[in-house]
């Protein structure tokens, strides 16, 4: 939500995540994990062509708020391990390959820590126009 899409700890029987702030009061939970223990998971979901056409500001969501996300990662002072799970539905692999490619170049221009990604492409029945997923995997490296 606020801060992150989704955050994953080491353990299943954790309840959620402990406030640093009530850290070893009588509140704090046993089955908390501590917050700079998880890793904090961000998701965007970018398609090249929607229902009305091509999408014309696919570029510019890849370059604003998927990079606004990473920032945010980036700059807060209790996430250790943090990533962006990026999803880009295109008209082909060659495209996702290049824009995956392309995003990550741009973050490292502009000094994101944003690490080499992991990824996947793979061809879906057409929808509007986008017949590739490409799933790209980018670990945020802690400032």
């Amino acid at each position: 939500g606020n801060r992150c899409d989704v955050v994953l700890t080491e353990r299943a029987d954790i309840s959620g995540l402990r406030d640093p702030e009530i850290r070893g009061t009588l509140f704090d939970q046993l089955s908390a994990a501590d917050p700079q223990d998880a890793y904090w998971l961000e998701i965007k979901t970018v398609a090249q062509h929607t229902s009305d056409g091509p999408f014309r500001r696919y570029t510019s969501e890849l370059l604003s708020p998927v990079a606004h996300d990473v920032k945010k990662l980036w700059s807060d002072g209790v996430i250790r391990h943090a990533g962006l799970l990026l999803i880009l539905f295109t008209a082909d692999e060659k495209i996702a390959a290049h824009d995956l490619t392309a995003w990550y170049r741009k973050c490292l221009e502009r000094g994101y820590p944003v690490a080499s990604p992991e990824h996947r492409l793979f061809n879906i029945t057409d929808r509007i126009g986008n017949s590739c997923c490409a799933v790209g995997v980018f670990a945020v490296r802690d400032g």
